[in-house]
């Protein structure tokens, strides 16, 4: 299908409660009561427009906005206020573990992805196999995630996405963990989902792999889009350069 992506006014906060504790994770597991509270925008009256076959590179500094961006196009977060518009299966795969159970197989992972994915049990089950052959790890899949090395739970992650055809494709950091023959595989596959109008959106910090898959750039400042330009007049902005 033609996959879209539309953003309207979306703003997402988080609450901080102290000096010591300013951290989203912190926050989130605090709730929203106690003292010393206040609340910081992550993304701020965002408006975003992403049509098929766009490949775009997210940039910017830390606590920018990248990663939550990213959590509310896949559907995982929802905005305090906005609308989302989106057309299209989103398939996200975050760096260093994020939302994986250390005690869970690699086929158990690939298994929950499909499910995330709004798959059923069997259909997702039947695609365990393929996803563990694409990751290049089709003897491993009762080996435990947490003695698997980060390079490994990337590419099962990212292996997820394409064989569990979604159609806009988000990469929050996890292209910099892999190795550059598995980089050539997903970008081989990529390039066919762009053709048949897929969206790929990536997060990362390697100026020659954001080379290699995107062809714009989206500048984030402060929860807002600072500028939205071709990749290779962003990577000239000196705005852009203080970021990397």
């Amino acid at each position: 299908m033609m996959a879209r992506l539309e953003l309207q006014d979306v703003t997402v906060t988080y609450r901080l409660y102290d000096a010591e504790g300013r951290s989203f994770t912190r926050s989130l597991l605090k709730g929203a009561g106690g003292s010393g509270a206040m609340t910081v925008s992550a993304l701020d009256s965002m408006s975003l427009s992403i049509e098929a076959g766009s490949r775009i590179a997210v940039l910017g500094s830390n606590s920018s906005g990248k990663t939550t961006l990213l959590r509310v196009m896949a559907g995982l977060l929802p905005p305090k206020s906005g609308t989302i518009l989106r057309d299209g299966k989103p398939g996200a795969v975050f760096g260093m573990g994020f939302g994986v159970d250390p005690e869970a197989s690699l086929g158990d992972l690939a298994l929950a992805q499909g499910l995330l994915m709004g798959l059923t049990l069997a259909e997702a089950s039947a695609k365990v196999r393929h996803i563990l052959e694409f990751s290049g790890v089709s003897d491993h899949g009762m080996s435990k995630a947490r003695i698997t090395p980060p390079g490994i739970l990337a590419r099962l992650g990212i292996a997820s996405a394409l064989c569990l055809d979604a159609d806009i494709i988000l990469l929050d950091e996890v292209l910099e963990l892999v190795d550059p023959v598995f980089h050539q595989r997903v970008l081989d596959e990529m390039e066919q989902r762009l053709r048949r109008g897929a969206i790929l959106i990536v997060v990362d910090r390697s100026r020659d792999l954001l080379s290699r898959f995107c062809s714009e750039a989206l500048l984030l400042r402060d929860g807002r889009i600072a500028m939205r330009a071709p990749l290779a007049e962003a990577f000239h902005n000196s705005a852009v350069s203080q970021t990397f």
